[in-house]
């Protein structure tokens, strides 16, 4: 008798549209009573789902969460509904009969019972109660779950593009598709890939990119930043009280639903791109029609991007350095703003990786199903990752945050960034127009006044300026990229734009050694003489940047080798009609001999430190020698090695640590020669180090290597 008073009380709640118990107890006796209704739960969903507690607008989250109890709830119920029988054949029927009860209810209610359904049933897949848990009963939740998505699009999915046409939109059609789509990402990942397909996945990629590009306002969610912070007579820079306009606009983002399920609604147009695009590639006109959508949001996330950087560029917080400029009481609204940006840059970086991922995938569009009209305009997968890349330079100020694109707390960042260049760079004879334009455009941008800002664009710059090298020509590099580089090659203390600029002329030097060796027949090498012009500036560069404070000693190492091998091999006769024509030694003997002479000049005063890391550098560029001088500069390494054993002590320095630092030397020019040099070379640098390994044995600790 209380059972059926209870029961009683439940469908009195149900159909109040202001019932007095919390919505967590409803949604604890609703699990109860469908796992132990007799015979059949169908009476309790088709009440559930028909309920004026939920069918009364505006339709809320919260109260539709009812519909999807908690993991342990959903557990629990479904474990009782197999209590003593068989446990495939029970609940399959049993979820048959849940479903026929809220057949014929509101679709986005439908999808709510579904999506708590399917949840249920893979919390006890997961927790093994059954391998094939639900049986058909599962194929009849993802039917009913992929027929009410379907109907709530084509209901409310016409929703428009343009912000001044979604001020006229019916608010409830909003809220009806928002929701359906923050349920649908719980439950689409969870259905098989084969059945989604059955869905109209255009709109569907469009819509929760439309979602998501409303939960942060479109890109303008800082536009009142700059008007929010005030003056402060405590010396501060920044202060924003907390009744700022900027503090209200946070709370609303952070409080809105979209927001709180930013993160399953990014996974779920990162898989819904995926399928689309994987799944046109049987026609070229649904290839093209895949490519328009992708293109249509990549664009919008890089028009979002240019609004926050733009806000965010006004405001005087973009030239804080210090989190002590920042009054203390504000910094809660300052981390609100960076935790809200890492958000929107997480959920790009996802969208954007899974469609790039896809793309080069799909097979090269023929002609006929590029051309529909004179006016349409072809998109390529070129054109995708230049829009990537530009998105990515507009948030280059959150980017420096996690190290830049080239450091070390996030993959998917990384890995978004070289594909987008590897697809950009990807065929030199078709792309290095459009790759040049890039680096042209990202070389001679204005600056935008703010230092912090400048300083990581031009680091993101050189960062993707150094993977495009190898398709750039020579007046793109001597007109665009060195001027870039020069200022910040000998300014260590801007460390990231100190090394992005020497790797960028490490690659030209690569580059330019890796033509030189693999010529493309009936070509020479494009770059041969701006490389051959630069060799003497940038070994200048390297001797400025050995001491203390300028490059460490494994990067002065790697600079100095791969320096010394572009200069080896740079051709002065590279006359296209002129067969074999022979490395020239004359350039890079110039390097190891101004090395040398800066260290054989009594008259410079130079710390043991700094000396020995370029001794460690000429050691490196032995294996870069050719075998014409690769005797001489053995010979030149070995009475340096032994010079530095004579010298006077420095200051601090005792014998222990003179001959610890020989003993480095000597080991670095075994290894060097055993492990490094090339097999033509081998023979006659193993020949020398038997012949004059007599004289490093003056040395400490040498007698069991040598």
């Amino acid at each position: 008798m209380s059972a059926d008073r209870a029961y009683a009380s439940l469908l009195a709640h149900l159909h109040s549209p202001s019932p007095a118990l919390a919505l967590p107890v409803i949604q604890s006796a609703l699990a109860h009573h469908l796992s132990t209704a007799f015979p059949t739960p169908t009476p309790l969903s088709a009440s559930a789902v028909s309920a004026p507690l939920f069918l009364t607008p505006p339709l809320v989250y919260t109260r539709l969460q009812t519909l999807l109890p908690q993991s342990a709830s959903r557990e629990n119920a479904l474990s009782r509904a197999l209590f003593g029988r068989s446990v495939e054949a029970v609940l399959g029927r049993w979820v048959k009969e849940a479903v026929t009860g809220i057949q014929g209810g509101q679709s986005v209610l439908r999808l709510a019972c579904c999506t708590g359904l399917i949840l249920g049933l893979e919390d006890l897949t997961r927790n093994e109660i059954s391998v094939k848990v639900g049986g058909r009963g599962r194929g009849v939740v993802e039917d009913e779950i992929i027929l009410a998505l379907a109907e709530v699009m084509d209901m409310h999915a016409l929703y428009p593009n343009d912000e001044w046409e979604r001020e006229l939109w019916p608010h409830e059609s909003v809220d009806a598709l928002t929701l359906s789509l923050i349920l649908a990402s719980q439950s689409l990942p969870l259905i098989n890939q084969e059945k989604l397909k059955a869905l109209p996945l255009p709109v569907l990629s469009r819509v929760l990119a439309t979602t998501i590009s409303s939960a942060y306002h479109s890109g303008n969610l800082l536009s009142n930043l700059e008007s929010s912070i005030s003056p402060n007579n405590k010396g501060y820079k920044i202060y924003l009280p907390s009744e700022s306009p900027i503090a209200s606009t946070l709370d609303s983002i952070h409080s809105s639903t979209p927001i709180q399920s930013i993160a399953p609604l990014s996974r779920l147009t990162a898989k819904t791109l995926t399928l689309l695009l994987d799944s046109s590639s049987t026609s070229p006109l649904r290839t093209r029609d895949a490519m328009d959508v992708l293109s249509d949001i990549l664009t919008t996330f890089r028009d979002i991007s240019h609004r926050v950087e733009d806000d965010w560029c006004k405001a005087p917080l973009a030239a804080v350095q210090a989190e002590d400029e920042i009054e203390p009481e504000s910094r809660k609204i300052t981390q609100s703003i960076w935790a809200l940006l890492k958000t929107m840059l997480f959920s790009i970086i996802m969208i954007s990786d899974a469609g790039l991922s896809s793309i080069v995938f799909l097979p090269p569009p023929t002609r006929s199903s590029t051309t529909s009209g004179p006016s349409s305009k072809q998109i390529t997968p070129i054109h995708l990752a230049l829009c990537t890349l530009q998105t990515l330079s507009h948030l280059s100020f959150v980017i420096s945050q996690f190290g830049g694109v080239t450091g070390q707390g996030f993959n998917e960042l990384r890995k978004t960034f070289y594909l987008a260049l590897d697809i950009l760079a990807a065929g030199t004879n078709e792309t290095s127009g459009e790759a040049e334009a890039w680096v042209r455009g990202v070389c001679s941008a204005p600056s935008i006044g703010v230092s912090i800002v400048d300083n990581s664009k031009k680091a993101y710059a050189l960062a993707s300026i150094e993977q495009l090298v190898p398709v750039l020509s020579e007046s793109c590099l001597s007109d665009y990229v060195f001027p870039l580089c020069i200022p910040h090659l000998s300014n260590p203390s801007e460390r990231d734009l100190f090394e992005s600029a020497h790797s960028v002329v490490l690659a030209v030097f690569a580059a330019s050694a890796h033509q030189s060796h693999h010529p493309k027949l009936g070509s020479t090498n494009p770059t041969s003489s701006f490389v051959e012009r630069m060799v003497p500036f940038y070994l200048q560069t390297l001797i400025k940047n050995s001491n203390e404070d300028g490059l460490s000693t494994p990067q002065l190492r790697l600079a100095f080798s791969a320096l010394v091998g572009c200069a080896a091999a740079v051709t002065h006769n590279s006359s296209p009609s002129t067969s074999g024509a022979k490395e020239s030694p004359a350039l890079a003997w110039y390097c190891i001999e101004m090395v040398l002479h800066l260290l054989r000049d009594e008259s410079q005063d130079m710390q043991a430190g700094r000396r020995h890391k370029l001794i460690l550098a000429l050691i490196s560029s032995v294996s870069q020698l050719p075998l014409s001088i690769l005797e001489k500069a053995l010979g030149e390494i070995r009475d340096v090695i032994l010079a530095t054993n004579q010298l006077p002590h420095e200051e601090g320095h005792d014998d222990d640590s003179k001959g610890e630092d020989g003993q480095e030397l000597v080991d670095a020019l075994f290894d060097e020669i055993l492990e490094q040099v090339g097999d033509r070379e081998k023979e006659t640098a193993v020949r020398w180090w038997y012949a004059k390994r007599a004289a490093f044995r003056s040395m400490r600790d040498t007698q069991s290597r040598l």
